[in-house]
């Protein structure tokens, strides 16, 4: 049907239809997700942190769900394996004002859908694909249909136009590109309100400046939902201590220069040293040793290993100091003040950075695979990434609030700075009180307490023992590579007023 053979008034009311049959088909959802422990570094950091870490740590995401002829819900929303982990709650908005809650199905493996079951049936019967393929209507009338969740409350927009272009995208699958329709923005309806085709992000290592969006026919999605293993089973929801693990390659980068990429023979590849970055160490068991990755690589770019999905790597990626500019103060330490010692960030580089994030785009347990030069030989490689091992932002902690301090369990990271082997004893102080014992004694954050009164710390139970009950120990610190014994006594518990004669 062509919409300049109706006349004015039918082709108006067909679209209030359409529009009120949307409304009963179409809700504004939202996604709540739990406040994430404090997986950064204390003290300052710069842009490029925070430019890629705010996406990943967003609390609320708002989307629109689409309902499915089973009754369930496609929300278009890309949520990473650390995001889905910390779902706390959805929310789907109905137009009377009403909320109800909805619960986690599951997420599409290869796309940037999410699939949830509401707790009350919902009026409308769902949208469906034509019962012929799009090809077969050419010059046939549709709607763009521009759909948005705007606090809450459902905003849609219908915009009529002509099957009259089409092109070749996925897989090489055939899709419409009318007038009045943007595949990043809209639906595309038939004139009966048939799902002709429905955009969603491809999953990869796009990022927010660059979505991989592809508009899909309405009859790949169906086949898609329908399939015996639609979701990805490693993006769920997850226990506290699980959530906050990460992707992992194992490696640490820096930033190339025109000079480092000559010495390593990438000029040319790397646009002399303006794209890429040089690996500088790479973790012992890590998935990077394992597929022999080596200290000295240059790595150029990283891809799914569909290949749909690629992102160069540059400057953005590398790892780098929160806040000093060069070595930690360890020589001037003394002189620190305690009230900053909450403001003092870690001396080793954090775990959890731009590239950690871009990681977790492609998951846990999936491959990816990267441009490498080696030798000035260009090659590709291929490394299975894992979740990473527990760090210290989240390493477990205890407080032994007599004496002012927490300490915490020496994580990987820790222990490859200060050079320890993988049994030696040892706790890291994460945290002391200003004027508390602690404090008085001398102790900084970041010192690692060896033993307490001549028995060594292999744990946090360890250590509880060890100072229980004590109103003073003797503590084996170590700073950086020099030990010294430190001599602390607990607080004094003040006296309550009956106490006192």
């Amino acid at each position: 049907q062509r919409w300049i053979s109706q006349e004015t008034a039918a082709r108006e009311q067909q679209l209030l239809d359409l529009q009120s049959r949307l409304t009963q088909n179409l809700f504004p959802v939202t996604f709540f997700l739990k406040a994430e422990k404090n997986t950064t570094s204390r003290g300052f950091r710069s842009y490029r942190s925070y430019r890629y870490q705010d996406s990943e740590k967003n609390n609320e995401f708002l989307t629109v769900g689409m309902l499915l002829p089973d009754g369930r819900l496609l929300c278009n929303l890309l949520l990473t394996e650390v995001q889905t982990s910390r779902l706390e709650k959805i929310s789907l908005h109905l137009p009377e004002g009403r909320d109800i809650a909805a619960s986690f199905v599951g997420s599409l493996k290869d796309w940037g859908g999410v699939v949830i079951a509401p707790e009350e049936k919902l009026p409308g019967s769902g949208l469906v694909p034509p019962a012929t393929a799009i090809a077969a209507l050419c010059d046939q009338a549709a709607i763009s249909v521009f759909a948005q969740n705007f606090g809450n409350v459902l905003k849609l927009y219908l915009v009529p136009t002509v099957l009259d272009q089409f092109t070749l995208g996925f897989e090489n699958m055939v899709f419409a590109e009318p007038q009045n329709y943007d595949p990043e923005k809209c639906l595309l309806l038939d004139s009966a309100g048939n799902l002709l085709q429905y955009s969603l992000e491809r999953r990869g290592v796009g990022d927010e400046y660059n979505r991989n969006l592809s508009p899909l026919s309405g009859h790949y999605v169906a086949g898609l939902l329908s399939s015996a293993e639609p979701f990805d089973p490693q993006n769920v929801q997850k226990s506290a201590d699980a959530a906050n693990r990460h992707a992992w390659l194992g490696v640490e980068m820096q930033e190339l220069s025109a000079e480092l990429a000559r010495v390593h023979k990438a000029a040319g590849y790397t646009k002399d040293g303006s794209i890429g970055v040089l690996v500088n160490k790479v973790m012992p068991d890590s998935p990077a040793a394992k597929a022999g990755l080596q200290s000295g690589d240059i790595l150029l770019y990283i891809r799914t290993a569909d290949g749909d999905s690629r992102t160069d790597l540059d400057s953005d990626h590398c790892d780098e100091s929160d806040y000093f500019d060069t070595a930690f103060p360890w020589d001037q330490y003394d002189q620190l003040p305690e009230q900053y010692f909450s403001e003092i960030p870690t001396p080793w580089r954090s775990v959890i950075n731009s590239f950690t994030l871009l990681l977790g785009k492609i998951g846990v347990g999936k491959t990816a695979t990267f441009g490498r030069v080696r030798n000035g030989e260009l090659s590709e490689i291929s490394i299975i990434l894992e979740e990473s091992p527990p760090y210290f932002e989240v390493a477990p902690r205890y407080n032994a609030e007599a004496f002012g301090l927490t300490v915490a369990e020496i994580t990987f990271e820790v222990r490859d700075y200060f050079r320890l082997e993988k049994e030696s004893p040892g706790l890291i102080i994460c945290d002391i009180i200003p004027g508390s014992n602690a404090s008085v004694s001398g102790l900084k954050p970041y010192e690692i307490i060896l033993s307490v009164d001549h028995q060594p710390l292999h744990n946090l139970q360890d250590f509880e023992n060890a100072v229980r009950y004590k109103t003073g120990v003797n503590l084996q610190i170590r700073r950086l590579t020099t030990n010294r014994i430190v001599k602390m006594q607990a607080q004094a518990k003040a006296q309550s007023p009956a106490a006192n004669p």
